[in-house]
This record gives structure tokens, C-alpha cells and sequence, in this order.
């Protein structure tokens, strides 16, 4: 039994549907709510988030998954379950709710890429314009994308120009898809060195009311590492004031993105369940 995805697909066109694509037998027991995937949208590839798997499809012919693009979700149920409330109350696009959820660079539009038919003569071919400025960036500079095309040549109208001449046979035009480019994002959050036992001789060292003792305050009232852009808000300190706790060995800075995203995923289950009352 055929088992479907159906997905929002990545495109700056304002498309408020989603489409069914079938799930290859390689890839059914690999794909679920979630997961960036590639695929063909009409003559050009393109990423996109599956939003649900059904054992139906609204139309009877489908085009495959390509491929899982990650081995993870880039997107939790969570997320999905906002998304969905954001494209009903907002009318936005699903792409539109799901852009604000990813990391920049973890998903990638379709770009075009051109060379001259090498099988082709240009010779006694009557061009345009706009398509012998074309076939002139072509000669000079060989296989171009369509961003070096749009560096190189601003003013110029390729796209119409190329689509021409890819169907006179003088060039070879393909659709290409770049893999995700991003790196982890990481916060830096601070914690107390000293325990509690140990906080009544540091505050005098600091002095009454300074901005670095309400920051150590803000620290040492905290469970979890706290991020500093917190520390600042709370306590009315600056940035320097949470270094010259770190320099002189009353807190350090540390890395935890992992309990941040915990403490995320936890205020926003209670954000929906308060959107979803209102």
C-alpha cells in the first residue's frame, strides 16, 4: 500500500496549498512529520518539509520523494502544530510559518544553472538583445549560475532570454539544488562557580548595589545556566559587568543550547495551548 507526504514546498511563490508526493519503498520506513526533503516542483527541484504522511492522496498521479535531505526533523510537532495555527489565523503561507522555525542556510532554494550547447552552432542565428548578452557572458565566462548571471549583469532580463534559447536547442539550461550550509548556533549562558554557602563573602568584595552584584543575584537565582542577554534584562547591568563576574572567578560562561532548547520547546507548548484558548 502506497503511503504519501505531504509537504510544503520552499518557494518564494505565495503558495497557500500543500501537495502529495509518494513515498519511494526505500524511504517509507526513513520519513516522517518534519523531515526537509528534495523533490521536482514542475520543471525545477526544489526542498521542502513534510507536514503529515497519509495512506491517501487528493490527486490520483504523484511524484516521488527524491530524498531525505537530514537524517533528523528540522521541524518537532511542536512546531508544526504552530505552523498550522500561524497559516490559519494569519493567512500566511505554510513556508512563510516555517522560514521563522529554521536556522538560515538549513534550507535552500532552487537555482539554474546554463552552458552553450556545445552541439549547437551560434553561427547566422538571429538573437535578441538580451539573448546575444546572454550567449556573450556564456562564451566569456562558461558554465554560469543565474546569481553570477544577476552579479555579472544586473540590467539584464536572462530568464526570459534563456528559456528562448534552451528551446532553439543553443544552450542547456538545469535546475540544481544546494545542499543545507549551517553550522549549530550555540548561546553563551553563564553559571555560579561558588556555592551557596559561599555567596555571602562575594557580595561584599562587589559592594552594595552594583550592577555586577544584581547580575550575580540574577546567576545564582537560576537553576540552569543562564544566557546573558537575560542577565542583562533582569538585572539592568551590561555585558561587561557579567565579564567582570567570569574575570574574576565568580561565574563562568558555558555552552547550553541543549537545556535552552528544552526550556523553548516547554514555553511554547504553553504559548499554543494559550493561542489556541484566545
Amino acid at each position: 500500500m502506497s503511503t504519501f507526504a505531504r509537504v510544503a514546498v520552499n518557494l518564494d511563490a505565495p503558495i497557500h496549498q500543500t501537495f502529495h508526493y509518494h513515498i519511494p519503498r526505500d524511504l517509507e520506513r526513513e520519513l516522517k512529520p518534519g523531515h526537509l526533503v528534495e523533490l521536482q516542483f514542475g520543471r525545477r527541484y526544489a526542498q521542502a518539509i513534510i507536514i503529515a504522511i497519509d495512506s491517501e492522496s487528493e490527486v490520483p498521479d504523484t511524484k516521488p520523494v527524491i530524498s531525505r535531505v537530514l537524517p533528523e526533523p528540522v521541524i518537532d510537532p511542536v512546531r508544526l502544530r504552530l505552523a498550522e495555527w500561524l497559516t490559519e489565523k494569519y493567512l500566511c503561507t505554510w513556508t512563510e510559518a516555517l522560514r521563522l522555525m529554521l536556522p538560515p542556510g538549513l534550507s535552500q532554494r532552487a537555482d539554474t544553472v546554463l552552458d552553450l550547447n556545445p552541439e549547437a552552432s551560434l553561427e547566422g542565428q538571429r538573437l535578441t538583445a538580451n539573448q546575444r548578452k546572454l550567449v556573450n557572458l556564456l562564451q566569456e565566462h562558461g558554465t554560469l549560475r543565474g546569481k553570477q548571471i544577476t552579479k555579472l549583469a544586473p540590467e539584464l532580463k536572462w530568464q526570459a532570454a534563456a528559456a528562448q534559447l534552451d528551446r532553439r536547442g543553443l544552450i542547456r539550461r538545469a535546475s540544481v539544488l544546494d545542499a543545507p550550509r549551517i553550522k549549530p548556533k550555540t548561546v553563551d549562558v553563564v553559571k555560579v562557580t561558588a556555592d551557596e554557602s559561599k555567596w555571602t563573602e562575594v557580595f561584599p568584595l562587589l559592594g552594595r548595589r552594583t550592577a555586577a552584584t544584581q547580575a550575580l543575584i540574577v546567576i545564582a537565582g537560576n537553576d540552569n545556566p543562564v544566557s546573558i542577554d537575560e542577565i542583562v534584562s533582569t538585572a539592568g547591568c551590561k555585558p561587561q559587568h557579567v565579564k567582570s563576574l567570569v574575570d574574576r572567578g565568580f561565574a563562568q560562561y558555558t555552552s547550553s543550547d541543549e537545556q535552552l532548547l528544552k526550556k523553548a520547546d516547554i514555553d511554547l507548548n504553553h504559548a499554543i495551548a494559550a493561542l489556541q484558548k484566545s
